[in-house]
């Protein structure tokens, strides 16, 4: 995938792999012994290839990133990155922020700002679940929002006609994600009720764990908004500065922390069970081995 920062719209684009990534493939073929590796190109081809692979901060939008950031109390511009993305790549961001209300200035938020960098989604969606909670749609939109931000929940593979055939009573002629909307809302129905979802699933070539992944979700979006909304209220505010400043030393004492610190092993000894005892005829003064529990 491949972002396209001016149009702000990520695309599909054919390219060829790295020399690192082909000759990582190609050891592949004498993983368990020895093989042979056929290249379906020509070694002009491939001395044309990159070295390296586009680093990720090039293909993806910097929108969230630079929220990151500006709420972490650092400076973009100045931020020493391992591969500098380019500043058209920056300023469209910063100038898409602005648009949507999250940046006051380069270096700091909003007060929508502050709530779209706590929410683990893109600022569009962001700006979507707040929308709707002060227009008091909220239910629908973090279904979409849920369901935008993980696999799809129609099983294709091995869909059959028939399968297609009761699904289709569930579509709506509004768009895709009405047509989520209303798949969710028969699937949380049915499981209210008793109904063997993963049954009712399989019927209408549905995948049901995406599902409750959309229910994770909805629940980490809902108790985030919950949060600031109660920050927010008239009963109780807070002075934004004051809650910058405590997020600022809190990431300054986390990036001062060692990265890592090492596990230490334990050993414990292991007794079977009562069942297992009778099961096994396993007596109790019998030495058991002792298991390194990780």
């Amino acid at each position: 995938m491949a972002f396209d920062a001016s149009k702000k719209l990520q695309r599909l684009q054919e390219f060829w792999v790295s020399k690192a990534s082909a000759e990582q493939r190609k050891g592949r073929a004498g993983r368990t012994g020895p093989g042979v590796c056929f290249r379906l190109y020509s070694e002009e081809d491939f001395a044309e290839f990159a070295d390296y692979p586009t680093p990720e901060i090039l293909r993806v939008p910097l929108d969230s990133l630079i929220l990151q950031l500006v709420s972490m109390g650092l400076d973009i511009r100045t931020f020493p990155f391992v591969q500098e993305p380019p500043a058209t790549n920056l300023n469209e961001s910063l100038s898409f922020l602005q648009q949507q209300g999250a940046l006051k200035s380069e270096n700091e938020l909003s007060s929508i700002g502050e709530v779209l960098a706590r929410l683990p989604v893109e600022v569009s969606l962001g700006k979507l679940l707040l929308t709707a909670a002060v227009m008091g749609v909220l239910e629908p939109a973090l279904t979409i929002a849920a369901g935008l931000n993980i696999q799809s929940v129609f099983n294709k593979s091995n869909c059959r006609g028939e399968e297609l055939q009761i699904r289709s009573l569930l579509e709506s002629g509004k768009g895709d994600l009405v047509t989520l909307l209303n798949i969710y809302e028969e699937w949380s129905q049915k499981k209210s009720e008793g109904v063997n979802t993963r049954k009712w699933c399989k019927k209408r070539g549905l995948k049901e764990q995406q599902f409750y992944e959309i229910s994770k979700l909805k629940r980490q979006f809902r108790q985030i908004l919950k949060d600031h909304l109660k920050l927010a209220g008239p009963q109780e505010t807070i002075d934004s500065e004051k809650v910058l400043e405590i997020r600022r030393a809190k990431w300054k004492k986390r990036l001062e922390e060692p990265s890592r610190k090492m596990l230490k092993v334990s050993h414990a000894r292991t007794e079977p069970t009562t069942s297992l005892r009778k099961k096994f005829q396993i007596r109790k003064k019998t030495t058991y081995r002792q298991w390194s529990i990780f």
